[in-house]
């Protein structure tokens, strides 16, 4: 199967109000998204969200700025 980028909400608790373009990592805790950390590079997301064992990363793009 392909992957393909989409833009997609979702829900992430105890979120900062301001947020840069980067990538973020959360926690899935039972149905909820918790906030982790925001980083510039995937690769240090990626081992960030590895090492949590329950993470993962999400792009974040703001909004007028090229995908």
């Amino acid at each position: 199967m392909d992957s393909k980028v989409i833009d997609a909400k979702v829900s992430v608790m105890n979120c900062p109000n301001e947020l840069r373009t980067g990538y973020m990592v959360v926690r899935l805790v039972e149905t909820l998204l918790w906030y982790y950390g925001l980083y510039d590079t995937i690769d240090r997301a990626e081992m960030a969200a590895t090492e949590l064992g329950n993470g993962f990363v999400i792009g974040i793009i703001q909004k007028g700025e090229k995908k």
